[in-house]
């Protein structure tokens, strides 16, 4: 389920937006103490515990060991590798149907090291600002969208969305040794995660919304759907 044995390069596909230049630089200044916190205030208390059995109480109640793991956090910032630990993720089945028996009748919810969470989410949304307009969500139900969505494609966002080469670098490391193992009744081993991305990572669902984003952009121009009530033409 998990493996991709082709690894092909994606053909160049003329259809597809560009992204704008750039209008401001992303700040690539190692990470603030305030930005640690915030996204550990964000995290939730009672969630389920990581595979180091540390989870987000302890920095909330901590503010010494808070103040270290922003420390760690520089360090790996500066040395562009991430540590071996936030590579690992536990995977649990939840059948999707009744009387599920084959593993595509199943999703898997993965627990992570909070750590590695931290880090990923200060490194990609530390730009992102509150605002006061209105929030559409639409959700695209595809056939695993999640589990197939090759590691090409989030690689050749990152340079269409014209990030950075140092932070490329780490989400690329970050997926190049994700692992991934199932526990329940039994435990699997650990195996490479080569497709799709991880439920439960702070930085896949961002990519995932990224690729939607790309694919729906590049199609709504050219093919215009029916008018709602609202007033609203639907792409």
């Amino acid at each position: 389920m998990h493996s991709d044995p082709k690894m092909e390069e994606l053909p160049e596909i003329d259809q597809l937006i560009h992204p704008e230049d750039l209008e401001q630089a992303f700040d690539e200044s190692p990470t603030k103490l305030k930005e640690v916190v915030d996204v550990i205030k964000k995290g939730r208390a009672a969630s389920a515990p990581s595979p180091n059995v540390v989870p987000y109480k302890v920095y909330k109640n901590c503010q010494r060991i808070t103040k270290r793991l922003w420390k760690l956090i520089r360090v790996i910032w500066r040395r562009g590798r991430l540590a071996e630990s936030w590579h690992k993720a536990e995977g649990c089945f939840i059948p999707k149907e009744e009387k599920s028996e084959t593993l595509k009748q199943f999703r898997t919810i993965s627990l992570l090291n909070v750590e590695g969470k931290i880090f990923l989410a200060t490194l990609i949304i530390r730009e992102a600002k509150d605002s006061k307009g209105e929030l559409t969500v639409v959700w695209l139900d595809l056939a695993n969208a999640h589990g197939t969505e090759p590691k090409k494609l989030v690689e050749s966002l990152l340079e269409k969305y014209h990030v950075p080469d140092g932070i490329r670098g780490l989400i690329k490391e970050y997926f190049n040794h994700l692992q991934l193992r199932s526990v329940g009744d039994f435990t699997t081993s650990s195996q490479r995660l080569e497709v799709g991305i991880v439920t439960g990572c702070t930085i896949s669902v961002i990519l995932f919304s990224a690729a939607m984003n790309i694919i729906v952009k590049s199609v709504e121009r050219k093919r215009r759907g029916i008018w709602m009530k609202s007033g609203v033409r639907q792409p």
